[in-house]
């Protein structure tokens, strides 16, 4: 496990509470975050497989150099880099970047058109209605030692 995982649990569990739902399954570009891949198979950390659990969701990796499997998502990555963190960014903190990204994204899709010409907040509305409701309990993360990690469910804040 890596700081990287923790890192990667924490900013999925943050977007899930904010958009409220947590999606059915999880298309990871790099496994190594969630885990190693062994002979072409990835073997999950069990942080992620407890953050998985947590969530309900699955999760799947794309395969090592097929740009193919990616190629709108890396689309989305460089318009919101071009529109939200151009010129970069000073901020304060974490909570500041994040609210200033969230305005952003708010900004950006208020005015935006997903690809069949729908406004981008009737498609997301659509794509919320068919994911999961978010568990009850707050996912967190505690690091017990450098050998071993554990997903924890928190109570705080709900």
């Amino acid at each position: 496990m890596s700081q990287r995982s923790e890192c990667m649990c924490a900013g999925l569990a943050g977007l899930f509470s904010w958009i409220g739902r947590a999606p059915r399954e999880l298309v990871l570009d790099n496994a190594a975050e969630a885990g190693r891949r062994v002979r072409g198979e990835v073997a999950e950390s069990s942080l992620f497989s407890v953050f998985r659990a947590h969530y309900r969701c699955s999760s799947r990796c794309c395969n090592p150099y097929s740009g193919n499997e990616k190629g709108p998502v890396e689309n989305a990555v460089g318009f919101v880099r071009r529109n939200l963190l151009v010129p970069v960014l000073r901020v304060g903190s974490l909570a500041e970047l994040n609210a200033l990204l969230q305005e952003g994204y708010d900004r950006l899709s208020a005015s935006s058109r997903a690809r069949d010409g729908r406004p981008t907040p009737e498609a997301l509305a659509e794509d919320l209605a068919v994911m999961l409701a978010l568990p009850p309990a707050h996912y967190t993360e505690k690091r017990l030692d450098k050998e071993q990690d554990v997903g924890c469910i928190s109570q705080e804040n709900l």
